[in-house]
């Protein structure tokens, strides 16, 4: 036997059960900002002391796709010679967005350095079929850089 649930009695239960996914989802979204954050400061304690070697942990063989890593360490170090040591991090915005292959994290930072500021924009990824997250795109703006753009 059958019984009937008149609509007027799912459409709570529906919405109750909507309410605790998006509420579920925006836990782990927020558990997964707090994880790159830490990322993120890593890398950048990295650069600060120079550990190069360290640094290129946290990037993704897509990034090496495009840029080798001898390469990168070659523009770190000039973008150092140029703007100075790292002194401020200062986190300007962050933003999450779920994309069909996985999950993209943007950082905007307006750091400083020694001789002027920069603006720094970290793309992280986190690829649905991968637990780990690294960075695709790390792009360094200053007046100091000219050609500065990645």
């Amino acid at each position: 036997m059958t019984k009937n649930i008149a609509p007027a009695t799912r459409f709570p239960a529906l919405l109750l059960s909507l309410m605790l996914i998006v509420s579920l989802s925006a836990c782990t979204q927020e558990a997964k900002l707090d994880e790159v954050s830490k990322l993120s400061a890593e890398l950048f304690t990295a650069i600060q002391n120079k550990d190069y070697d360290k640094a290129l942990t946290f990037y993704s063989k897509e990034f090496f796709s495009l840029t080798s890593p001898n390469a990168w360490i070659d523009r770190l170090k000039d973008i150092n010679s140029k703007l100075g040591d790292l002194q401020t991090i200062k986190l300007k915005s962050e933003t999450a967005s779920t994309i069909f292959s996985g999950r993209r994290f943007i950082f905007i930072y307006t750091n400083r350095y020694k001789n002027g500021p920069a603006k720094e924009t970290v793309v992280f990824f986190q690829n649905i079929e991968k637990q780990e997250i690294k960075i695709h795109s790390h792009k360094i703006e200053s007046s100091l850089l000219p050609g500065s753009r990645r």
